[in-house]
């Protein structure tokens, strides 16, 4: 199937190395399973075949992985529609694959106390070095008691 080499070349300009290792080794993929199908050409590729390559792709990969599948062949198809070798892009059928929520990882109350006690607290700012430590300890009640994230 043509066109792969090509579109690495004009759309990854500013990829790294691996990320067009990666893009080449991804689409390939879909390509021999493509080619095994019987289907030698781009433009005889439908949705309902991508949707099934994702679902066999998912049994042993991570919903990220998914995903990153489902970007990588939708510029891809894109590209291909941009360049005539097809009339639409398949993927505009296929449902983009949900992520699950991660719950956000936090420290525990006992934590929490641990740190601020961490932090001395002197009673008058004498020198730089008292007020630093008080705006340190400030900072850090003021993050826990907003419940403000760090990232």
């Amino acid at each position: 199937m043509k066109g792969i080499e090509r579109y690495l070349e004009e759309r990854c300009l500013c990829c790294s190395k691996r990320t067009i290792e990666l893009y080449r080794y991804e689409i390939n993929r879909l390509a021999n399973v493509l080619i095994a199908e019987g289907r030698m050409e781009w433009d005889s590729v439908d949705a309902e075949r991508i949707c099934r390559h994702l679902q066999t792709s998912a049994k042993d990969q991570a919903p990220a992985t998914i995903s990153r599948l489902y970007n990588i062949y939708r510029v891809f198809f894109d590209w291909l529609v941009m360049r005539k070798h097809m009339a639409t892009n398949p993927m505009a059928d296929v449902p983009r694959p949900k992520l699950p929520r991660r719950l956000p990882e936090f420290l525990s109350l006992v934590e929490i106390e641990r740190l601020i006690e961490l932090l001395p607290y002197p009673e008058v700012c004498r020198t730089l070095s008292d007020f630093y430590r008080v705006r340190a300890r400030f900072i850090v009640e003021l993050l826990y008691s907003t419940g403000c994230r760090l990232s």
